[in-house]
């Protein structure tokens, strides 16, 4: 299938551990004619959690894969 990124990259800019997990959205628009899934999203590092569904994304539909960065245990400006 073929799928189209609206976003591919996000800065969080800086903050401290106390604001806690902070979050942003990468969403795939399926630009082919017939359902396509996420099989796999990784991070790099712990700290970074991508959450997803499984189901699949109907021609033209959106899904969204949603990543959280979790400061705690890194004190100071991040």
């Amino acid at each position: 299938g073929q799928g189209i990124w609206l976003e591919q990259k996000h800065d969080f800019g800086a903050f401290d551990e106390d604001l806690g997990t902070v979050y942003c959205d990468f969403r795939l628009i399926n630009a082919s004619d017939e359902p396509i899934a996420i099989i796999s999203a990784r991070a790099n590092c712990g700290c970074t959690k991508p959450e997803y569904s499984r189901d699949p994304i109907a021609p033209g539909d959106t899904a969204v894969i949603r990543v959280g960065f979790d400061p705690k245990g890194r004190p100071g400006r991040f």
